[in-house]
Protein backbone atom coordinates (compact mmCIF):
# COMPACT_ATOMS: atom_id res chain seq x y z
CA UNK A 1 0.00 0.00 0.00
CA UNK A 2 2.93 2.29 1.00
CA UNK A 3 4.88 1.66 -2.61
CA UNK A 4 2.06 2.53 -4.55
CA UNK A 5 1.58 6.15 -2.55
CA UNK A 6 5.26 6.48 -3.60
CA UNK A 7 4.42 5.76 -6.70
CA UNK A 8 2.10 8.32 -7.52
CA UNK A 9 4.08 10.89 -5.58
CA UNK A 10 6.95 10.71 -7.93
CA UNK A 11 4.86 10.42 -11.27
CA UNK A 12 4.06 14.41 -10.28
CA UNK A 13 7.83 15.15 -10.55
CA UNK A 14 8.59 13.21 -13.91
CA UNK A 15 8.30 16.12 -16.17
CA UNK A 16 8.95 19.20 -14.27
CA UNK A 17 10.02 21.54 -16.91
CA UNK A 18 7.66 22.23 -20.34
CA UNK A 19 8.80 20.18 -23.10
CA UNK A 20 10.58 22.12 -25.57
CA UNK A 21 9.73 22.33 -29.29
CA UNK A 22 12.55 20.77 -31.75
CA UNK A 23 13.58 24.22 -33.06
CA UNK A 24 13.70 26.08 -29.88
CA UNK A 25 16.85 26.41 -27.38
CA UNK A 26 16.16 26.18 -23.98
CA UNK A 27 16.87 29.80 -23.36
CA UNK A 28 13.93 30.07 -26.12
CA UNK A 29 15.50 31.83 -28.66
CA UNK A 30 15.70 29.77 -32.33
CA UNK A 31 17.71 26.70 -32.42
CA UNK A 32 17.92 23.95 -34.72
CA UNK A 33 15.25 24.19 -37.35
CA UNK A 34 15.06 28.21 -37.35
CA UNK A 35 13.02 28.37 -40.79
CA UNK A 36 10.29 25.76 -39.15
CA UNK A 37 10.23 28.75 -35.94
CA UNK A 38 9.84 31.11 -39.16
CA UNK A 39 7.22 29.93 -40.42
CA UNK A 40 5.06 29.44 -37.40
CA UNK A 41 5.36 33.41 -36.47
CA UNK A 42 3.01 35.63 -38.09
CA UNK A 43 4.04 38.23 -40.70
CA UNK A 44 3.44 41.84 -40.40
CA UNK A 45 4.38 42.90 -43.31
CA UNK A 46 1.85 41.07 -45.88
CA UNK A 47 1.59 44.15 -47.90
CA UNK A 48 5.03 44.31 -49.10
CA UNK A 49 4.43 40.51 -50.51
CA UNK A 50 1.67 41.32 -52.04
CA UNK A 51 3.21 43.63 -54.32
CA UNK A 52 5.99 41.62 -54.58
CA UNK A 53 4.24 38.79 -55.79
CA UNK A 54 2.49 41.22 -58.31
CA UNK A 55 6.27 41.66 -59.58
CA UNK A 56 7.01 37.81 -60.00
CA UNK A 57 3.88 37.29 -62.21
CA UNK A 58 4.22 40.96 -64.17
CA UNK A 59 7.97 39.67 -64.51
CA UNK A 60 7.00 35.96 -66.14
CA UNK A 61 4.13 37.72 -68.07
CA UNK A 62 6.78 40.08 -69.73
CA UNK A 63 8.99 37.29 -70.33
CA UNK A 64 6.07 35.36 -71.87
CA UNK A 65 5.07 38.04 -73.89
CA UNK A 66 8.39 39.10 -75.26
CA UNK A 67 7.59 42.50 -73.74
CA UNK A 68 11.59 42.88 -73.52
CA UNK A 69 11.90 46.85 -72.81
CA UNK A 70 9.53 46.67 -70.25
CA UNK A 71 11.40 43.83 -68.76
CA UNK A 72 14.53 45.59 -68.88
CA UNK A 73 13.37 48.09 -67.04
CA UNK A 74 12.84 46.28 -64.11
CA UNK A 75 16.53 44.77 -64.01
CA UNK A 76 18.69 45.68 -61.07
CA UNK A 77 22.26 47.10 -62.63
CA UNK A 78 23.83 44.42 -61.28
CA UNK A 79 21.53 41.70 -61.76
CA UNK A 80 22.50 37.78 -63.02
CA UNK A 81 20.59 35.99 -65.50
CA UNK A 82 21.32 32.05 -65.95
CA UNK A 83 20.43 29.41 -67.99
CA UNK A 84 21.52 26.27 -68.52
CA UNK A 85 24.43 27.47 -71.52
CA UNK A 86 24.95 30.58 -70.25
CA UNK A 87 25.51 32.63 -67.54
CA UNK A 88 25.28 36.83 -68.13
CA UNK A 89 25.65 39.77 -65.70
CA UNK A 90 25.62 42.52 -67.86
CA UNK A 91 21.99 44.50 -68.80
CA UNK A 92 23.57 44.91 -72.91
CA UNK A 93 24.17 41.19 -72.53
CA UNK A 94 21.23 40.41 -71.30
CA UNK A 95 19.39 42.38 -74.49
CA UNK A 96 21.37 40.78 -76.88
CA UNK A 97 19.97 37.55 -75.73
CA UNK A 98 16.36 38.55 -74.99
CA UNK A 99 16.53 39.94 -78.87
CA UNK A 100 18.08 36.85 -80.22
CA UNK A 101 15.48 34.43 -82.13
CA UNK A 102 14.19 32.11 -78.83
CA UNK A 103 15.98 28.76 -79.24
CA UNK A 104 14.60 25.99 -80.77
CA UNK A 105 11.88 23.74 -78.47
CA UNK A 106 8.54 24.91 -77.85
CA UNK A 107 7.23 25.01 -74.45
CA UNK A 108 4.50 23.29 -73.89
CA UNK A 109 3.21 24.74 -71.01
CA UNK A 110 4.21 26.51 -67.65
CA UNK A 111 3.02 25.88 -64.30
CA UNK A 112 -0.01 28.60 -63.65
CA UNK A 113 1.18 29.20 -60.05
CA UNK A 114 4.46 31.38 -59.37
CA UNK A 115 4.95 30.12 -56.14
CA UNK A 116 7.25 32.34 -53.89
CA UNK A 117 10.14 30.12 -51.76
CA UNK A 118 11.31 32.93 -50.09
CA UNK A 119 10.41 36.13 -49.01
CA UNK A 120 11.13 38.11 -53.02
CA UNK A 121 11.93 34.59 -54.72
CA UNK A 122 9.52 33.10 -57.26
CA UNK A 123 9.57 29.97 -59.00
CA UNK A 124 7.62 28.57 -62.04
CA UNK A 125 8.25 25.24 -63.49
CA UNK A 126 7.77 24.04 -67.17
CA UNK A 127 8.32 21.46 -69.87
CA UNK A 128 10.18 21.92 -73.04
CA UNK A 129 10.03 19.55 -75.64
CA UNK A 130 12.89 20.62 -78.38
CA UNK A 131 11.98 18.68 -81.33
CA UNK A 132 8.54 16.92 -82.19
CA UNK A 133 10.28 13.16 -81.60
CA UNK A 134 12.54 14.12 -78.62
CA UNK A 135 11.39 13.57 -74.81
CA UNK A 136 10.39 16.91 -73.14
CA UNK A 137 12.23 17.68 -70.08
CA UNK A 138 11.68 20.28 -67.10
CA UNK A 139 12.55 23.49 -66.18
CA UNK A 140 12.90 25.79 -63.33
CA UNK A 141 13.05 29.26 -63.51
CA UNK A 142 13.54 31.76 -60.73
CA UNK A 143 13.20 35.25 -60.24
CA UNK A 144 14.76 37.21 -56.88
CA UNK A 145 13.22 40.59 -56.35
CA UNK A 146 15.09 43.19 -53.67
CA UNK A 147 13.34 46.77 -53.38
CA UNK A 148 11.16 45.97 -56.68
CA UNK A 149 14.07 45.29 -59.02
CA UNK A 150 15.21 41.98 -60.62
CA UNK A 151 18.73 40.95 -59.13
CA UNK A 152 18.54 37.30 -60.82
CA UNK A 153 17.21 34.87 -62.60
CA UNK A 154 18.20 31.63 -62.65
CA UNK A 155 16.42 29.06 -65.46
CA UNK A 156 17.72 25.08 -65.07
CA UNK A 157 16.83 21.78 -65.98
CA UNK A 158 15.33 19.67 -63.69
CA UNK A 159 14.56 16.56 -65.43
CA UNK A 160 14.13 14.40 -68.85
CA UNK A 161 17.51 15.12 -70.71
Amino acid sequence: FSSCSIMSRKQIHKFPMKKKRAYERHDGTEGVFVDAARKRQKREDTEILVVDAELGRKFFGLLDDGEYDDLLDMLAPGMVWKTPSERLTNKAAIQKMLQRPPRAGQVLRWSKSVTETERGHFERTGTIQVRPTSDPFHLLQKVVFDSGKVQSFVEERKGGF
